[in-house]
Order: structure tokens, then sequence, then C-alpha cells
């Protein structure tokens, strides 16, 4: 195949293999209800947990973080971690789940997506990063973009001294920004109702 067609379909299949709301899916399948029509009409696995139960939160989350690290070994097996195709893949994984085309733009939040992408670019040490981080900040019953926007910042953080390849921080800090988009709206919300 050519290698720009390569590139150009990998992108777009990352994008909708990101946008597959696999937490939507399972909870259907589980128990035939619409997770969107209840608690915070988020498609995602935290609302299919709450809504479906146990086995399609559980598989949500499953599915979700497999698509984010699927992308990312692939793209590492066909270029490097250091090819923009690599990250755009990540990203166009992430945003997917987000902005979801099968959905209309109304995914989830996009937080199993990232722990996948995370782990398959960094072989799991900015995910357990992440998540040590959120284990903490849980800890102290903080709202969740109050767990989930500092533990990405620490990854930055982290990941600036770390890896020294622009690409890598430009890449983590486009991730962030995209979980920032979705946490922010949640978190200003919650300022105004109180």
């Amino acid at each position: 195949m050519i290698p720009v067609l390569h590139r150009c379909l990998f992108i777009l299949v990352a994008i909708l293999i990101g946008s597959i709301p696999f937490s939507l899916v399972t909870a259907y399948l589980i128990k035939r209800v619409d997770i969107r029509r209840h608690h915070d009409g988020n498609p995602g696995a935290l609302n299919a947990l709450r809504t479906a139960g146990f086995a399609a939160g559980a598989l949500g989350v499953i599915f979700d973080f497999s698509k984010g690290i699927f992308i990312v070994y692939y793209s590492r097996y066909h270029w490097t971690i250091e090819s923009p195709i690599t990250w755009i893949a990540a990203l166009g994984a992430i945003a997917g789940h987000m902005y979801s085309i099968y959905l209309r733009g109304r995914g989830g939040k996009g937080l199993a997506v990232t722990y996948g992408v995370l782990s398959g670019l960094s072989h799991g040490f900015a995910a357990m990063l992440m998540g040590g981080v959120s284990f903490l900040l849980k800890s102290l019953n903080l709202s969740p973009p109050m767990i989930v926007l500092p533990a990405i910042l620490v990854v930055n953080v982290v990941y600036w001294f770390v890896y020294p390849f622009w690409l890598s921080r430009i890449g983590l800090a486009l991730i962030a920004l995209l979980l920032f988009t979705r946490y922010s709206r949640e978190l200003f919300n919650r300022e105004k109702a109180s």
C-alpha cells in the first residue's frame, strides 16, 4: 500500500475505532438499557456501571482501554513512538471517544482510552503514574475533574524530564488539553450549581 495512503487510512481507522461506544453497547447487550437516559447521560463506563451493573462497566473499561492500547501498539509496530502518525492516531482515538461520530459528537469522558493510549506509549509507566496520583487524590474525596486534571498535569511534568523527545511533550500536552476540555465543563457546571 502507498505509505501516505496507509498513514491517512490508519488515522481515519483510529478515529473510527475510538468512536465506538463500547460501554453503551455492553450495557445494552447485558441489561437492554440505554445508559444515556440515566444518571448523568454520559455513554461512558462509569455510567454503564451505575446503570447496568459491574459486568457492563468492567467490560466497557476493558474495551475502551483496549482500543487505546491497540491503536498505539499497531502504530508503534509500523512506525515509531516519535512518529507524528503515532501521536495523531493516539489523539484521534481519544478525541474519537470523547466526540464520537456514532453518537453525533456526544461521547464519553475518555479516561479509559487515555489510560490505554498512555500504557501503549510508555509501556504502562504513564498510566501507572496517572493512576497512582488519581488514587491519592481520590482519597481526599475530590470531584472527578479535580482528580483527573492534576493527574494528567503530573504525567506531563514527569514526561518533560524523562522523555526528551519534543513530539512526546507536544502529544502529551494535547492529550491533557483534550481531557481538560472534557472535564472542565463538569468542573464549571459543579461550581455554578453550588
